[in-house]
C-alpha cells in the first residue's frame, strides 16, 4: 500500500490524473489554478497536492528527491501567457508555496528564463527572487557559444545522422563552411537556435531540391527568414 496522502479529496484528484494518463501523460500548472476549468485544488491549497505528487513520484522511481525544471518562465515574468500582472503574482504566490514545500520534501527547483524575465521576476517579487537564488548564490547565466563552439555543435548534430562509414563525418557538409559567418549575432549561437537553424536549412533544401553543398545565398536566406530581426 502506498502511503501518499490521508486526504480523500487529494487521493481522488490524483486518481483522476492516473486514469487520464493514457490520453494526457502529464500534469500542467493550470490544473492547479483555483477557479480554472478542471482545477484540482482549493484556494491556497496547492502545497498538499504537490506534496502528494512528489511523494508519488519518489515512490514510483524509488528516489530520495525530485527535481522540477520550470522552463520558459518568461511566459509568467513577462506576462506572455498571463492576462494581467495580477495573474503573474498569483503564479509567483503558488511558486512561493512550492518553495516552502521544497524545504521539507527534498524538492529541487530550477527555473529557466532569459535575462529580461529574470529582471522582471526580481521586480515583481524581490523577496521571492532572493529565495530562488539564495541571495544570488544560485543564479547561473548561460552565455552564447563562441563561433568555433557553434561550429562544433552543428558538426556534432549532423554527425548523429550520418552513417558510421560516412567520409563527411567531422565536417559541416552539406552546409557551406561560411555558415558560421552568418551567426555573428550572439543570440543565434545558443544550442536551441542553432539546431532550429540547422533543421530549417535541411528541410527547406529538401523542398527546393538544392544541390550539396548548399549555396551560401540560400543558407543566409533561411537564417534571415527564421530570425528577421537578427540578420547576420
Amino acid at each position: 500500500k502506498l502511503e501518499i496522502t490521508t486526504d480523500e479529496e487529494i487521493a481522488y484528484r490524483l486518481s483522476l490524473i492516473v486514469v487520464e494518463a493514457g490520453i494526457k501523460p502529464y500534469f500542467e500548472y493550470r490544473n492547479f489554478v483555483v477557479g480554472a476549468k478542471g482545477a484540482l485544488v482549493a484556494e491556497n491549497e496547492e502545497a498538499p497536492y504537490f506534496k502528494a505528487l512528489i511523494t508519488t513520484l519518489r515512490q514510483i522511481y524509488n528516489v530520495r528527491g525530485i527535481a522540477f525544471l520550470i522552463d520558459e518562465f518568461e511566459e509568467v515574468a513577462l506576462y506572455k501567457r498571463m492576462p494581467a500582472k495580477r495573474k503573474a503574482h498569483e503564479y509567483l504566490a503558488t511558486l512561493r508555496r512550492l518553495i516552502n514545500l521544497s524545504e521539507k520534501e527534498n524538492l529541487w527547483l530550477a527555473l529557466a528564463m532569459p535575462p529580461e524575465a529574470a529582471d522582471s521576476t526580481q521586480k515583481l517579487d524581490p523577496a521571492l527572487w532572493e529565495r530562488l537564488t539564495t541571495e544570488g548564490q544560485y543564479k547561473f547565466e548561460l552565455n552564447p557559444l563562441e563561433p568555433e563552439e557553434a561550429k562544433g555543435l552543428l558538426i556534432w548534430w549532423l554527425d548523429r545522422a550520418r552513417p558510421e562509414e560516412s567520409k563527411k563525418k567531422g565536417t559541416l557538409f552539406p552546409f557551406p563552411e561560411t555558415i558560421i559567418d552568418y551567426l555573428r549575432d550572439p543570440e543565434l549561437r545558443y544550442p536551441r537556435p542553432l539546431v532550429r537553424i540547422g533543421f530549417s536549412i535541411l528541410s527547406e533544401a529538401i523542398n527546393r531540391k538544392e544541390e550539396c553543398p548548399f549555396p551560401e545565398d540560400f543558407t543566409r536566406e533561411i537564417i534571415e527568414n527564421i530570425y528577421p530581426t537578427q540578420k547576420p
